[in-house]
């Protein structure tokens, strides 16, 4: 358990770094992720619990806050006590605080020094009903239907194109993804000759290590012979056990990626790290007083009886 816990902490730390986040340390995150693990092994009143934690500073817990806040943004509350972060204590919270729009605030700086000090509400909203016109229901109702049109259109063309790649020979694509023929052979075509490692290509250049094709089977041998012809040219490689390979020319030579990740968008924590960098920018740049909601309507108690009535 002990490296997988560790593998796993260095992990959550790569991701957060990409999204240039400092903290928490190393030693931070082991032991969240320690103390969560072991609440949740236990249970509370013969219920396993579900919750999420949120590490943030007290002082200063929202470290990017929008120009425009509406009033569902997610808010911290502070306890009237800070107390030693457990797993009995995460136990307790987690029944207590929901995880559909809530999460238990922590913060530390050492393993030991690890508190709940409160909670973040508005977590999720999704779900809160509003009221909205029928013509815009209806219009909202008819763009979700095509939107699930779409997936299913798309998940039956990516199925039936896998299918086409389970007899021998390769799957011919346009650069559109347009399917040109399947059980395609490729009879001849010059030699493979010199094959690149592709992650050490991107670092080394032509010092580089090189594959040896012959190690591979004739599908492999098809996708390079056919690489080396066309430049533009991008084989990809789905071997039975799931394995995927990717072959292309890189800096004018052919090379080869192996156990290639596919990634699904939301994973993808580089992009969303571009994203959240150009948000902070923009928002550096407009200096306009944060406020609450898009609308001069009152949206506290304290407001609305400060609102003069003429």
């Amino acid at each position: 358990m002990t490296s997988l816990l560790d593998s796993l902490t260095r992990v959550v730390a790569s991701k957060l770094r990409t999204l240039g986040f400092s903290s928490p340390r190393l030693s931070l995150i082991h032991a969240l992720l320690d103390r969560a693990y072991l609440a949740s092994l236990r249970t509370e009143e013969g219920r396993f619990v579900r919750g999420s934690v949120t590490f943030a500073d007290p002082r200063n817990p929202d470290v990017d806050p929008p120009i425009l806040r509406r009033a569902s943004y997610p808010a911290f509350t502070a306890f009237t006590d800070r107390m030693r972060l457990t797993p009995e204590l995460l136990v307790k919270l987690s029944r207590a605080i929901d995880q559909w729009s809530g999460s238990i605030a922590v913060y530390g700086t050492t393993p030991s020094d690890l508190v709940a000090w409160g909670v973040v509400d508005q977590i999720v909203h999704a779900n809160v009903r509003r009221t909205v016109p029928a013509r815009l229901l209806r219009e909202f109702s008819f763009a979700e239907e095509d939107s699930q049109d779409r997936d299913l259109e798309l998940t039956g063309a990516a199925r039936l194109v896998t299918s086409l790649a389970s007899i021998d020979g390769l799957v011919l694509l346009t650069p559109s993804l347009g399917v040109v023929g399947f059980g395609v052979k490729i009879r001849s075509g010059p030699s493979v000759g010199r094959v690149y490692d592709g992650t050490d290509l991107t670092r080394r250049g032509t010092r580089a290590k090189t594959i040896d094709p012959s190690r591979f089977g004739t599908r492999h041998g098809s996708i390079l012979r056919y690489c080396r012809a066309d430049s533009r040219a991008l084989g990809v490689i789905v071997s039975q056990d799931g394995q995927v390979r990717l072959v292309m020319t890189a800096k004018q030579r052919l090379a080869l990626w192996g156990s290639v990740q596919l990634l699904d968008y939301e994973h993808d924590v580089r992009r969303y790290a571009v994203d959240s960098r150009r948000r902070r920018a923009f928002r550096s740049r407009r200096r306009a007083e944060a406020r609450l909601g898009y609308s001069p309507m009152p949206k506290t108690l304290k407001q609305l009886s400060q609102l003069k009535v003429r």
